[in-house]
């Protein structure tokens, strides 16, 4: 009897009734008694604290008399001891430190790491002090460029005037008619060098901030301009050594002059260097790199640990003695109310649920076994236990009818009403068994919608679940009965064939193409949609079902891939899958942790052979497969649906560097190339808009290379896209020009700036004829409409020539080089910054 009441719901709930309130009566009791000892225990926590605080002043103090010591000796580096209390004042601060590394307060509270920090803080302030001491007793260490100007460009100095005044003495006989041109052009270089070097010294005194600082860039330029003249002197002299008409001693005089020139120059030019880089005076530098960081450390360390110190400790004993008051008035009200609430509910529970609720469980257990007429009349006057009968009885009437739906639902798609995958799956299994018990063979296609994604962008969900309605019904009307038309998810569906051969199977693959191609009319609106599709047979490739179904999905990215419309299962499609699986989860990855890189290929004008700017091409170095080429990484990045990344992040790249390069007075170009699918991303052009809106000012040097057939596809929405970028300042290219079907109403709509020849006409130019007429008319056509044209796949001298006579504006190939990275694009850049610097 006792184990039955233990083990029924009442026995359990009136033994946690008893256990509950021992439980709730023991709480109070040690709740209490916690808190009175946590009370005592803060009281003696508050006491050390304050030691606490003690010791972090009395650091504080020391750090204060250190700063005080090194300002005075800033003031007076050479006064005697002026460093030697420094010490003292760093060991007071770090005795108080150790001191509080020892109190078990720090290590309870976490806090060791931080005064430690503290510590080496303050041996790394003392070291950079020492270092700051040393500079500043030091002359030559402190101003570097005076250094160079006693030591280095003085001497050279002397060399000059002692050449000049050898040379001047021997070619000063005016009586000599011959040596009297030679004294002429010396005479300039002593004139136009004492120039030079009393620039030279009002420059460096500016540049110390001693006069007029503003006027630095002007004297830099004087100075340069006075080597210019220097430089066409020396020039003239080595012209007049040409004709023999120096002496031993003027020759040898020249040498020396053009030799020091050059070094006093080069030294010049390291002075410059340093005052533009602010560090010349090297005590400042010290102060502000070193000295003030590690000083502000130091401040913000202690100040934390001040805060941590107060906030624990001040109101320690307040709080404890606030919430253990609270705790137990609270503890043994909610006791009360507890020991309450348990013995009523008891009796509630007791009469007004548990036994209704036991009939109730008596009823089901007899609906379950079907005894209609065993059936239980309940009654019951509460509101709750009614609605439960209640529910009991809907539920008789319902249970059927819902457990047919349910069966319906688990196995049939909800939106099209056509077979699930659960159900493919079976009917798949059962398919195989007829024919292997029948030897006949079965069928499977995979079909995946083409561009069902720009529907569902472009029109809305609504539009594609009618328009995947309507697939369906297609395909049932088109099938036999015996066929199952299934949808897997999204837009892919199946459909498993029984008793179909292999020629069977692709008739009846092609039938479905085309009647996927027909318009589909939906709310008034005409869609055209296409499909891919993979065949699979058993037993010929695969024995079970997911075999048939893994390799009919690989079939069916053969197809989409190829764009073959249909495919037949093949086995060396299979590793290639797999491994551009493996590929496409790299490439994600490679995009998240900055793996891809840029390789710039130069584009160069004809007329000139002027650098103009860049082609910017994605690579891939994969750390398993190697170099991977665009040709793969956009397809991979297309069917992933990482095309828009990738893309964002090839713009984003192209415009820092630009930015870089024009910071270097670098004006070039750099093209991006646009897939397809970025003209009808909503989303990245959003994106990318407003990008060229935060870097405005590089857009006019950023061109987007769109293929022909791109715009094609689309063209409306092209000439919008296109149009967009072009107000934003971006350049348009038509790439690929020649291998599309372009129209010319289309194309003297579109705000295009250049044409590029596609490489398949220009590389046989000069071998193929009609080859030549093509680049030829395309060149006409394209200045005729006011457009610039590049021509690519120059792979040697005779095409390039030949381009040159067709008049053809820009070359791009491996001729002139093939695609470099950044660090081998500097050696292209050399003589244009050069250029520009000139």
């Amino acid at each position: 009897m006792t184990w039955k009441f233990i083990n029924s719901l009442r026995g359990r709930y009136a033994l946690v009734t008893i256990l509950l309130s021992a439980l709730l009566l023991t709480g109070g009791f040690f709740a209490q008694y916690n808190l009175t000892q946590g009370r005592d225990t803060a009281t003696e926590n508050i006491t050390n604290r304050n030691q606490l605080l003690q010791y972090s002043r009395h650091i504080r103090t020391a750090i204060r008399e250190y700063n005080g010591s090194l300002v005075l000796f800033l003031l007076m580096p050479y006064e005697q001891n002026s460093t030697e209390y420094l010490s003292l004042t760093l060991e007071q601060a770090l005795k108080y430190t150790n001191r509080l590394l020892q109190y078990p307060w720090v290590t309870e509270n976490n806090k060791t790491a931080t005064v430690k920090q503290l510590q080496q803080a303050l041996y790394d302030y003392d070291a950079a002090v020492y270092v700051l001491i040393k500079i500043r007793k030091d002359p030559d260490r402190q101003y570097p460029s005076m250094s160079l100007a006693r030591n280095t460009m003085q001497v050279h100095n002397d060399r000059v005037n002692t050449a000049l005044n050898i040379a001047l003495t021997e070619t000063s006989d005016e009586s000599n008619q011959e040596i009297t041109p030679v004294y002429n052009q010396f005479m300039p270089i002593r004139y136009r060098w004492t120039q030079m070097v009393s620039m030279f010294r009002i420059y460096l005194v500016n540049s110390i901030g001693s006069y007029d600082i503003e006027s630095i860039p002007l004297q830099e330029k004087a100075i340069l301009t006075l080597h210019d003249s220097i430089q066409e002197n020396i020039r003239s002299l080595n012209d007049l050594i040409q004709q023999n008409k120096l002496g031993f001693q003027s020759e040898d005089a020249l040498v020396t002059i053009h030799n020091a020139f050059n070094i006093w120059l080069e030294n010049f030019k390291k002075v410059v260097s340093i005052h533009n880089s602010g560090n010349w005076r090297a005590d400042v530098t010290t102060i502000r790199e070193s000295i003030e960081p590690y000083n502000e450390k130091i401040w913000n360390i202690l100040q934390s640990l001040d805060i941590a110190i107060e906030a624990s400790g001040n109101t320690d004993v307040k709080n404890l003695t606030t919430i253990a008051e609270k705790q137990v008035t609270v503890l043994w009200v909610i006791t009360l109310l507890g020991l309450i609430f348990l013995f009523i509910g008891f009796y509630f529970l007791e009469y007004l649920v548990l036994r209704p609720i036991a009939n109730v469980a008596l009823a089901l257990k007899h609906e379950a076994l079907g005894d209609e007429e065993d059936k239980i009349i309940i009654h019951s006057n509460i509101t709750e236990t009614r609605n439960l009968i209640d529910a009991f009885d809907e539920m008789h009437h319902q249970v059927h009818q819902r457990q047919q739906e349910l069966e319906h639902q688990a196995l049939h798609d909800a939106l099209t009403g056509l077979a699930n995958r659960t159900l493919l799956h079976d009917r798949l299994q059962h398919a195989i068994r007829t024919s292997r018990r029948e030897n006949k063979k079965v069928a499977l296609l995979m079909i995946d919608l083409d561009r069902f994604k720009e529907v569902n962008d472009t029109l809305g969900h609504h539009i594609g679940d009618a328009l995947l309605v309507e697939i369906g019904q297609r395909l049932v009307d088109t099938l036999r009965e015996a066929d199952t038309v299934a949808r897997l998810g999204g837009d892919e569906f199946a459909v498993v064939l029984s008793d179909t051969d292999e020629d069977k199977a692709s008739h009846i693959a092609e039938k479905i193409h085309t009647l996927m191609a027909e318009m589909f009319y939906i709310e008034e609106i005409k869609l055209y949609i296409k499909a891919s599709i993979g065949i699979v047979l058993y037993p010929k490739h695969g024995k079970s079902a997911q075999a048939l179904l893994q390799k009919s999905d690989i079939a069916m990215y053969v197809a989409k891939h190829n764009k073959l419309g249909q495919s037949v299962y093949d086995p060396e499609h299979d590793q290639h899958s797999i491994g551009r699986l493996a590929l496409m989860s790299d490439l994600r990855i490679a995009l998240n942790e900055d793996q891809l890189e840029l390789h710039y290929q130069p584009k160069i004008a004809l007329s000139s052979g002027d650098i103009i700017g860049f082609e910017a091409l994605l690579r891939w170095q994969h750390p398993k497969y190697g170099a991977i080429p665009p040709t793969q990484i956009i397809p991979l990045a297309e069917q992933t649906g990482d095309i828009g990344d990738v893309t964002k992040w090839v713009i984003e790249k192209a415009l820092n560097q630009l930015k870089l390069w024009q910071q270097r007075n670098i004006f070039l170009s750099i093209s991006v190339n646009l897939s397809v699918y970025n003209l009808y991303d909503t989303e990245l052009i959003n994106q990318v808009t407003q990008l060229l809106h935060d870097n405005m000012p590089l857009c006019h040097h950023l061109t987007f290379e769109i293929t022909e057939s791109a715009m094609m596809e689309q063209p409306e929405q092209a000439v919008e896209v296109i149009t967009l970028f072009d107000n934003l300042g971006v350049r348009i290219s038509i790439d690929d020009f020649g291998t599309g079907f372009s129209s010319l109403s289309y194309l003297k709509r579109l705000p295009v700036d250049e044409l590029k020849i596609d490489k398949s006409f220009v590389m046989e130019i000069h071998n193929d004829d009609s080859d030549a007429v093509i680049v030829r008319s395309t060149i006409d056509l394209a200045h005729n409409l006011g457009l610039e044209v590049v021509a690519e796949g120059i792979e040697n001298q005779d095409i390039y020539d030949i381009l040159s006579i067709l008049g053809c504006d820009h070359a791009q190939g491996y001729h002139i080089s093939y695609p470099l990275p950044l660090n081998e694009l500097e050696n292209w850049l050399k003589p244009y910054s050069t250029q520009n610097a000139n």
